[in-house]
């Protein structure tokens, strides 16, 4: 099936038929998500080097403050981020 084919699909959908595609569509978005920040963080990930220096300056009693404004993605992000440094 061609995404033109899935597009055509979608405008035939009844409302409530959209709102579960859409709720499909954000849980396997967020689920990829949730593996990527996994992996980015994982013993030899690409964020590997930060993840230890976060741990280490808690270790030191220096936590750090987040500095930017939280949305749906970054609020994920940050609690994806604190559930591999406290729980690794």
């Amino acid at each position: 099936m061609s995404l033109a084919e899935i597009k055509t699909a979608v405008d035939a959908l009844s409302p409530d038929e959209l709102t579960e595609l859409a709720a499909f569509i954000r849980e396997r978005d967020n689920a990829a998500w949730d593996r990527q920040i996994d992996s980015d963080f994982s013993e030899n990930g690409r964020l590997s080097s930060v993840a230890e220096e976060i741990r280490s300056d808690i270790r030191a009693g220096r936590p750090r403050g987040l500095s930017f404004s939280y949305n749906a993605r970054t609020l994920a992000f940050s609690v994806s981020v604190f559930r591999i440094l406290a729980f690794s």
